[in-house]
């Protein structure tokens, strides 16, 4: 019989309650993926929680990730928002820093969502 495995969840209820970390659609278009971009620590920290649970799946911050959700992310070294190209970099630090945060026994997933996650007003649960 196939054993039943348990994932993390919550993320970004996990960050704004326990790290005070606020999202907005304007500010934060790639909502918990946003820290991705602007804070790699807090989100090491955030996912190393889940990590110590354990759960046996420790999924990426990467359910908003999205072309729209960077181009509209601006930082100072780009100011006119983050290419495509430069997308799969960040893809890769998330991978990183779940593998880094997870129990040892433990294994990453990336997570995915639907593309009605990435639109705004968001429209993941009602089409």
């Amino acid at each position: 019989m196939a054993r039943i495995k348990i994932l993390d969840g919550g993320l970004g209820t996990s960050l704004e309650t326990d790290f005070a970390v606020k999202f907005s659609s304007h500010s934060t278009p790639l909502w918990s993926s946003h820290l991705l971009v602007s804070d790699n620590e807090t989100l090491l920290k955030c996912q190393s929680n889940f990590g110590r649970v354990p759960v046996d799946v420790l999924l990426t911050a990467t359910y908003q990730v999205s072309i729209r959700g960077f181009a509209d992310t601006t930082t100072s070294q780009t100011p006119e928002g983050i290419p495509p190209a430069a997308i799969p970099g960040y893809i890769e630090t998330a991978v990183g820093i779940a593998e880094r945060a997870k129990a040892s026994d433990a294994q990453v997933a990336l997570s995915v969502g639907p593309y009605g996650a990435c639109m705004i007003p968001s429209q993941e649960y009602s089409g």
